[in-house]
């Protein structure tokens, strides 16, 4: 029998997340970098509701699955949760719903940014029900800066995300969100992102606001609009386009 145990989850509403705490960096980092994963002013995103789901804490979810383990016997290694995402239906052609949404969230959008990780370390949440991550995102191309405090200098910003990896002393977890799949170092992503003024760091608006380049297009990362295919969101016609796209903000 295989050790680790595996829980799957029903997708739940985006008031879920935010996190600090017991964190386990995975760092792979290889360039000169301005942000510090090891920034005190980082244990902030860790009450920020994306990442602060309810339920019982994680280290209680590890030691009952653990006694639970060992009485059938089985060899522990720890626990798997996944949240699946299952996107509700839509009256109207997805396409045309996602542009709208594109169009909103370019102007309620702080900054908008091109970028890859190079970096990241995962934590427990504030109430120790969730895992995130704060990423170190080397920014490529700066397509709105944040007005309150502006990135146009910097050579990288803090993303911080639901979801990841921890070894606590009550075992393994690890937390997959279909919606809100982990950043992978050097790969390159189209991000609409909110800026956190307690910790300056930057989150994703929702689980629609981040894509991520997939040969000529920018595909939804999340997993349940993956095979959308949205008009004009190829490269770089969707980076030309966003600069229109704000001088209709009101």
């Amino acid at each position: 029998m295989k050790g680790r145990i595996s829980i799957y989850l029903r997708s739940i509403p985006l008031a879920w997340l935010l996190a600090l705490g017991v964190a386990v960096p995975t760092i792979a980092s290889f360039a000169q970098t301005t942000s510090n994963l090891a920034d005190p002013k980082l244990k902030a995103n860790a009450s920020i509701a994306q990442h602060d789901r309810p339920g019982p804490p994680i280290t209680q979810l590890l030691v009952e699955a653990h006694a639970k383990a060992q009485s059938r016997g089985v060899s522990w290694k720890g626990l798997d949760f996944v949240v699946t995402d299952t996107p509700a239906a839509s009256p109207a052609p997805i396409e045309t719903v996602l542009l709208q949404v594109y169009q909103k969230q370019a102007c309620q959008a702080d900054a908008i940014i091109v970028g890859h990780p190079i970096a990241s370390a995962y934590h427990l949440s504030s109430s120790g029900t969730s895992v995130y991550g704060d990423y170190i995102v080397a920014i490529d191309t700066l397509l709105k800066d944040n007005q309150a405090s502006s990135i146009r200098l910097r050579s990288d910003i803090i993303v911080t995300r639901p979801g990841g990896s921890l070894s606590l002393p009550e075992g393994n977890v690890n937390l997959e969100l279909l919606a809100f799949p982990r950043l992978q170092v050097n790969v390159t992503y189209f991000q609409y992102l909110r800026y956190i003024q307690q910790s300056g760091a930057y989150q994703a608006i929702d689980d629609l606001s981040t894509l991520v380049a997939d040969g000529n297009r920018w595909a939804i990362t999340r997993k349940g609009f993956s095979n959308v295919v949205i008009p004009g969101f190829t490269r770089p016609s969707l980076e030309a386009s966003i600069s229109k796209s704000l001088t209709s903000c009101k």
